[in-house]
């Protein structure tokens, strides 16, 4: 009979070749079943371990499905109506994001891609939007997540799964830790509500500064001390008991009834510049002091008192470089002069008493015109210095009379009027005697 001429394995005829063909044709039928097998398996190389029920699996079921020749699929892969159901390593090209080596069918443009050897990429439309390395997941696109809340973050941790990030409102962003919120991220503002630690900083590295200019902020000083620096320096430091500035304040100018430095709960209460190279002592919304360059004034109605009675060793009123020295109050209605700590003098309702030894000095010898101790609304009239040794009185600007070592004198063409005694008095003296001058 003719020989099989089969072209794949479909072909062969299971009857042929019968008993009675010549032995001369066997190594032709040989050949025509080898020719069918390669033919029909042309891409087998190695040995194929899968069973029967293994092969019958990996039939494709789904037309749509199409495997390329890059396709490799182990014995352990299991397939089910187009999909892999279990076991088994899939190796396909690395690709591009524009053709990525895992696609779909009806999207050859989004997929899965080998971007190097540690490190997967995935695209849509071609694009890239998400990579995955060995250190990281960098996305690419805008991740967008569920709004969750402080309890279920709609970002967290797979084994804390009620600390992460969460949508806190409209354009509003939470940050919860143990289910409870700790802080929300406004658009104009940031709302902690645990408090905020930082590190202590220093003053050319302050641990709250700005992005603009990272030298200037607060940090910690030391323990308990807050400091403020501009520009690395530092300026001002505040401690447990107190306010310290290296530098000079600067202070708005405002009425007296908002002075600029004021108290709290009292801020009518303070200091303020009057606008005349001058500082105002506010009390309730009034001037009661106030200072400048021409001195220190009280202000209108208003008294200045010292705090109790002290003794001439230690005046209420002193100087800064002579404590000892000054006024103090001596008793009701009286006060005292001292000087280096002893009293010279007081005055009190009725007159003006100087201490045993201390004596009274004119600034001038002065004139009859105008004597040295003269009276506040007659300046002509008074005591002056006419001569060593002699006094000299006037009245009107005119010397009346005189007293010096030798004695008393009237000065000439002046009238004296003299309020003598009537009689004599014992140890000599003059008298009036009717109207007669007489000396005893």
């Amino acid at each position: 009979m003719a020989l099989d001429n089969a072209e794949f394995i479909s072909e062969l005829s299971i009857v042929d070749p019968p008993g009675t063909d010549p032995l001369n044709q066997g190594d032709d039928h040989i050949r025509t079943v080898k020719r069918a097998t390669q033919q029909s398996f042309p891409n087998v190389n190695a040995a194929v371990p899968q069973t029967a029920a293994q092969m019958a699996q990996m039939a494709i079921k789904n037309e749509a499905n199409t495997f390329t020749l890059t396709n490799t699929f182990q014995a352990s892969q299991t397939f089910q109506n187009g999909m892999i159901v279990s076991g088994g390593v899939i190796h396909g090209p690395d690709g591009l994001a524009a053709a990525p080596g895992y696609t779909f069918g009806n999207d050859p443009l989004s997929g899965m891609w080998r971007v190097s050897l540690t490190a997967l990429a995935i695209s849509t439309a071609g694009v890239e939007r998400l990579r995955i390395s060995e250190s990281q997941i960098r996305a690419r696109s805008p991740w967008r997540g569920l709004v969750g809340d402080a309890t279920a973050p709609a970002y967290s941790f797979e084994a804390d799964t009620d600390t992460g990030i969460f949508q806190g409102g409209n354009n509003v962003i939470g940050f919860a830790t143990l289910g409870v919120e700790r802080m929300r991220l406004f658009a104009t503002e940031i709302r902690a509500q645990v408090p905020f630690s930082a590190q202590p900083g220093t003053a050319a590295a302050p641990s709250h500064s700005f992005q603009a200019e990272l030298s200037t902020g607060m940090y910690r000083r030391s323990a308990q001390i807050l400091a403020f620096s501009v520009f690395g320096v530092r300026q001002v430091s505040i401690f447990t008991n107190a306010f310290q500035t290296e530098q000079q304040i600067l202070a708005p100018v405002l009425a007296s009834a908002t002075p600029a430095y004021a108290f709290t709960g009292a801020g009518d209460t303070g200091i303020n510049y009057n606008g005349a190279n001058g500082v105002d002592a506010v009390v309730a919304g009034a001037v009661v002091f106030a200072m400048s360059s021409n001195g220190m004034f009280a202000g209108v109605g208003f008294q200045m008192h010292v705090d109790g009675d002290l003794p001439a060793a230690t005046p209420g009123w002193t100087f800064s470089n002579d404590g000892d020295t000054g006024w103090y109050r001596a008793g009701v209605n009286t006060l005292g002069f001292a000087t280096a700590g002893i009293s010279r003098g007081t005055i009190d309702s009725s007159a003006m008493w100087f201490a045993n030894g201390v004596s009274i000095h004119g600034d001038a010898a002065g004139s009859a015109a105008d004597p040295s101790y003269a009276y506040t609304n007659d300046t002509d009239t008074g005591m002056f210095r006419r001569a060593v040794n002699a006094i000299g009185f006037s009245a009107g600007g005119n010397e009346i009379c005189n007293i010096g070592t030798g004695g008393f004198g009237i000065v000439s063409g002046k009238l004296a009027f003299l309020n003598l005694p009537t009689s004599p008095s014992t140890g000599g003296s003059l008298w009036n005697d009717g109207g007669t001058v007489k000396v005893a």
